[in-house]
């Protein structure tokens, strides 16, 4: 081949000798940014993730105080006429007890009010009724299947004391589970150069820096929050590991729920909404998770009663979110939580402050084709359950193992043997990070919890 030549040098011929030096971007662009904050660091920046000692771990909450009860037989009545009713076998506990007692008095949803005169050892019960006015008909004032109410009692002068009543308490059990990630490396590619030198002005001289500062601690909290929004304790004796109850399963099993039309959400859901909650003897304070769907229904339909992310919150006594969900001293967690960018709304006295979740929107994620995930919006109370020498616990929560020093909050560590580690483990060719957590949700008296799905 000929060597120098006479030629006008031009691009073309130049380029042939492969001397021209490539312009390249130094940088790693986000294409699709940092793919979404997630609902572990969420709660990790306002301070919901506390230590526990035990895999399985629980809670009791109180029940009702007091109750209604519901006819299942009505027998035959008349005006002042006692009027035997069959209470439902729902209404007895599993030692034949059941709250109404003689001497009550009840009232029924047409205004009717009346006295109960005896009740039988059956079980169910039956329940002797006198109408309280002689003009008034039990038998045409119980509806099997609807409730009645005690408001009241009264007794002739004289008289013994009546039957004690007992309130109950549950218990409810968590789980713990062990999630573990790994990146790794051959001692040859860490050894390889890029042309870019930095994602998101962080420096990296090697592929593996990208995996091992950012997609390693991204895909474990891709995998909590996974535990903690979707889990689901499993019953199938083929599963490996235990697995914790997410807050999905948590609210539909036990919480409020509805449906609405993507596009047709109105003010009128969360008139829905508050019926339910007082029912409940809800809180005030709310905190909304939504995907992105969701927010734009709900802000096309309040977009002129929204304030734009406010960092002191509407109702609640000049307070951030983080210090009304977690406390006072908890202030620097709490100025954090602003950051993420809340709406809210207050309705019937009740605050609402939205939050997007990115990750219902996440398209290799619940934002995936055929999921409507991004339209869910999960509604959660703000107030605290005391807990001992003066503290509170969030209604909402992670656990995380730690006994005597050690925890299992995330642990990360290197074996191989290659690179730059702190000591080299073996003698094959390469470096392996890992990272592994036992974590587990909590959720606190879910009966508050609400959420809306696409129908």
């Amino acid at each position: 081949m000929a060597g120098a030549v006479s030629a006008t040098m031009s691009n073309t011929l130049v380029s042939l000798f492969n001397i021209h030096m490539p312009q390249k971007a130094n940088f790693l662009f986000r294409k699709y940014g940092k793919q979404g904050v997630t609902a572990f660091q969420f709660l990790q920046s306002i301070g919901a993730v506390t230590p526990v000692a035990l895999g399985t771990y629980s809670h009791f909450e109180e029940d009702w105080i007091h109750a209604t009860f519901t006819p299942s037989v009505v027998g035959a009545g008349g005006a002042g006429v006692t009027t035997n009713v069959t209470i439902s076998a729902s209404d007895v506990d599993s030692l034949g007890n059941s709250y109404p007692r003689v001497g009550d008095i009840v009232m029924f949803n047409n205004g009717v009010k009346g006295q109960i005169l005896s009740k039988s050892g059956a079980n169910p019960p039956v329940l002797g009724i006198a109408p309280l006015l002689s003009t008034d008909d039990i038998a045409t004032s119980a509806v099997v299947g609807e409730q009645v109410i005690i408001i009241s009692n009264s007794f002739a002068e004289g008289t013994d004391q009546p039957e004690g009543r007992v309130s109950k308490a549950y218990e409810y059990t968590f789980n713990t589970q062990i999630i573990k990630e790994t990146v790794s490396s051959t001692g040859t590619e860490l050894t390889n150069g890029l042309w870019f030198k930095s994602i998101d002005g962080v420096g990296i001289n090697g592929w593996f820096d990208k995996a091992k500062s950012i997609d390693l601690d991204y895909r474990t909290a891709l995998a909590i929050d996974g535990a903690i929004l979707y889990g689901e304790v499993a019953t199938n004796p083929n599963v490996t590991g235990t697995t914790t109850q997410g807050l999905v399963s948590g609210v539909t099993s036990q919480g409020g729920n509805a449906t609405y039309t993507p596009g047709l959400f109105s003010i009128n859901y969360f008139d829905q909404m508050n019926r339910y909650l007082d029912k409940q003897m809800a809180p005030n304070e709310y905190v909304g998770l939504l995907g992105y769907q969701a927010f734009q229904d709900v802000e096309n339909t309040l977009s002129n009663v929204f304030t734009q992310n406010p960092i002191v919150f509407a109702g609640g006594g000049g307070k951030t979110f983080g210090e009304l969900m977690y406390g006072e001293n908890m202030k620097s967690i709490a100025d954090k939580s602003v950051e993420i960018g809340f709406r809210s709304i207050t309705k019937t006295d009740r605050t609402f402050h939205l939050l997007k979740l990115p990750q219902l929107s996440n398209p290799k994620l619940y934002g995936a084709t055929g999921f409507t995930e991004a339209g869910r919006m999960i509604f959660c109370p703000l107030d605290k359950p005391i807990a001992p020498k003066g503290g509170a616990m969030p209604r909402l929560g992670v656990r995380y193992k730690e006994l005597g020093g050690y925890s299992r909050k995330m642990e990360s560590w290197f074996t191989g043997g290659a690179g730059n580690i702190p000591v080299k483990t073996n003698g094959v060719d390469s470096v392996q990070l890992y990272n592994r957590c036992e974590i587990g949700a909590e959720q606190y008296g879910l009966n508050s919890f609400y959420q809306f799905t696409v129908s």
